[in-house]
């Protein structure tokens, strides 16, 4: 699923800035597929996280996910051990939010939500080691 547009990250980080990093032709312009692959590998992985404890897609997308998304994708638009400190910093805050949701620590609100997680329960043991002692 989509959380984000390249309009986003314009908003966020200003337009000369995500064009320094998707404009790999020079043309002047973000090149389609740069900004098509950092959406899809964006939502992808949002959507592991968010897959077991809510259903997808979302009708509306929390605002929240749209900053995440935008957070991840502009990380990953910078080459491997590009990205300057700040852009990590906001990165790896995403993806801890990412893990507090997957948990259940915070919620996106209760559109979505799956009705019920799965539960194990079962009786206490009738055999176990003390009562089985002796056979």
């Amino acid at each position: 699923m989509n959380y984000l547009t390249i309009d986003d990250l314009f908003v966020r980080y200003g337009q000369a800035d995500v064009l320094s990093q998707t404009d790999r032709d020079g043309d002047g312009t973000a090149d389609a597929d740069v900004v098509a692959s950092a959406i899809a590998d964006t939502g992808a992985l949002i959507d592991t996280y968010l897959a077991g404890r809510y259903n997808l897609p979302f009708v509306t997308i929390p605002g929240v996910l749209t900053r995440l998304a935008c957070d991840i994708a502009w990380y990953n638009l910078f080459a491997v051990g590009k990205a300057p400190d700040h852009v990590k910093t906001r990165y790896d805050a995403s993806i801890e939010f990412l893990k507090m949701i997957k948990s259940g620590e915070v919620s996106l609100g209760a559109g979505n939500v799956v009705a019920s997680l799965p539960r194990h329960s079962a009786p206490d043991r009738v055999f176990d080691g003390s009562s089985m002692s002796g056979f």
